[in-house]
């Protein structure tokens, strides 16, 4: 009997701990399995089409999709959204919605209020992006408007970050530097 409350109150404390916790922190992790070698083999390639530095990309590349693909996979609530340079708007609105991401092997799935198939706003294929640029995220996947979207995991893979990061164009890719948007989910399948 004893053991049976221990257990019940060691259960109760962890949910309190664990709902208490704020985004701000989260660490969320990197994608790429060796951040500096991704970095060298991208700037090598772009700079002077060194063939070996593409052959590291590839090899890496493949990694670093397979790990992230299967940290992402899930369903998601959304928690908060931050921008560090964004204005705050006051005032009275509408109530907001309850925003979820379901992600699966092959599609990203966003949905309000429930998951639905009547609820679903939005449906993008898994597709990652190929540009190679000096500062680029092979993680990064690429939405139907060419816009790229980075999500990472924290160290738990129990939170969501998702921001978009630029636009894929025919030469290469945008980045967004300022006025970022994170989006914070947490998972819930």
């Amino acid at each position: 009997m004893k053991k049976k409350k221990i257990l019940a109150l060691l259960l109760v404390m962890k949910v309190i701990i664990v709902s208490s916790q704020h985004i701000k922190d989260v660490n969320f992790e990197r994608n790429s399995i060796d951040p500096v070698l991704m970095s060298n083999a991208l700037l090598n390639y772009t700079a002077f089409k060194d063939e070996n530095s593409k052959k590291i990309i590839d090899s890496l590349k493949v990694i670093d999709r397979s790990r992230l693909k299967t940290k992402i996979i899930g369903t998601w609530k959304f928690i908060e959204a931050k921008c560090s340079c964004c204005v705050p708007i006051k005032g009275k609105g509408r109530e907001e919605e309850v925003k979820y991401i379901k992600i699966e092997e092959d599609s990203i799935y966003f949905f309000t209020n429930r998951i639905a198939k009547k609820r679903r706003v939005r449906a993008e294929k898994m597709i990652f992006t190929n540009q190679l640029a000096p500062f680029s995220d092979l993680t990064n996947i690429v939405f139907t408007d060419k816009s790229l979207w980075s999500l990472k995991t924290d160290t738990s893979h129990n939170f969501l970050q998702i921001y978009m990061s630029g636009k894929e164009t025919k030469d290469g890719r945008t980045s967004a530097v300022s006025g970022l948007v994170y989006e914070y989910y947490k998972r819930v399948e």
